[in-house]
Parts: C-alpha cells; structure tokens; sequence
C-alpha cells in the first residue's frame, strides 16, 4: 500500500502553511534583521518600535520568538549615547529588581489564590518606557532649542548692529 503524503509536503508549501512562511530560513533572515535595527536618535524612537513589532508579530506568528529575546533585541538597538546607555543600565536594573520582586511574591502568595500584584517586564512595557523617554528627549531638545534669547545676549546683538 503506496504512503500517502499530505498535499502541503508534495507541494513544498509545509513552512508557509505551518508556520506562515516561504522559507524554513525566514525566521533566521527575520531574527537577523532585528538584531541589525538601530535608533539613530529619540525622533526615530516609533519608527524603531513599529519595526520591531511588526517583525516580531512575524515571528510570534511562526511561534519561534519569546519575550526575553525581543525585550533583548530592543536593548541592542538602542543609541550608543550617554543618555541612551543610562537609561538602558536603569531599565534592566530595573527589570532585575521587579523580576526578583515577582518570584518572591510569587513563591510567598502560591498557596493563596490571590493574583500576583507585580508582573515581570514584557516587550510591550520595554517599548513603552523607551517611546516615553524619546518623546521626552524630543520635548527638551525642543524646549531648549526655542528659548527665547536672553536680555544681555539681546543687548549685544544690538550693539554690533549699530
């Protein structure tokens, strides 16, 4: 009695049917493209964020991605600034506290059926607190960018103008 096959695998359509792809090698190309996403600067934070999410709705789609690494991937993409590299330092050590926080609670209320209060960081709370920190960066570069001029640099101008 001859074996019979599913059509998707005479056909080659088994990755796109399984796993929403054409290739078996997508989701390595998908995995490399977000590890190569750079945030030039706070104003380019959405376009950052939007790339990152609808890369990893891929991958989530195909069911090899978890949190961890896109929260990780959202860490390698971040400026090599000053205020970038402090902000990041602060969020992890973050993270860790609350991480800590969530297993003690966790292992301290297991026999009471009260839900745990603290929840470890997601990607969704990561790429809000780094879209909330560039929309403040643009806000001060804005701020201090239209100042208006003081009196004394005011009253030099004038000077040479006369």
């Amino acid at each position: 009695m001859p074996v019979r096959l599913p059509e998707d695998i005479k056909t080659g359509n088994v990755a796109e049917n399984l796993f929403h792809c054409n290739d078996i090698s997508t989701p390595y190309h998908i995995r490399q493209t977000i590890r190569t996403l750079k945030m030039k600067d706070s104003a380019d934070a959405s376009t950052f964020i939007g790339q990152h999410v609808f890369l990893r709705g891929r991958l989530l789609a195909m069911g090899v991605y978890a949190d961890d690494e896109a929260v990780f991937c959202l860490f390698l993409g971040l400026p090599a600034t000053l205020v970038w590299q402090q902000f990041k330092s602060g969020l992890i050590q973050r993270i860790s506290w609350d991480h800590d926080a969530f297993v003690n609670t966790t292992i301290s209320t297991s026999s009471s059926t009260e839900p745990n209060p603290l929840a470890p960081h997601t990607f969704e709370s990561c790429a809000a607190r780094i879209i909330s920190e560039a929309s403040r960066l643009v806000d001060m570069q804005t701020i201090a960018s239209s100042r208006p001029e003081t009196e004394h640099a005011h009253a030099e101008r004038a000077a040479r103008a006369v």
